[in-house]
């Protein structure tokens, strides 16, 4: 379809469908871009509605889910308080080290 619309509209010029390259030089295309992440969120979608339908299979695993996310935010907020408190970088990340087992316990 792209085609057709680059062919009508843009007289041939429309630059979705040529290759471009990448931050870390993959190639791609901006409309395999939108079509990949129009199937991901058809993906997304369905799995919603299969979590819906059967919340109780779903449940130990949305519930890991929801504490590794609390933990995320536990980091966040421990070193967004280090640098309140006006601690250099290489001090907060120090801190945030010796939190490391305890911080990645996903």
């Amino acid at each position: 379809m792209w085609k057709e619309v680059n062919r009508v509209v843009h007289d041939g010029k429309g630059t979705l469908d040529q290759k471009q390259m990448g931050l870390n030089g993959e190639e791609f295309t901006a409309l395999n871009t939108l079509n990949n992440s129009a199937h991901a969120s058809f993906s997304t979608i369905v799995t919603c509605l299969d979590v819906s339908k059967n919340r109780e299979r779903w449940k130990p695993l949305i519930d890991k889910h929801i504490a590794y996310w609390k933990l995320l935010c536990v980091n966040l907020h421990h070193i967004e308080n280090g640098f309140k408190a006006g601690k250099s970088r290489a001090d907060v990340l120090a801190e945030f080290k010796k939190l490391l087992p305890i911080a990645v316990a996903y």
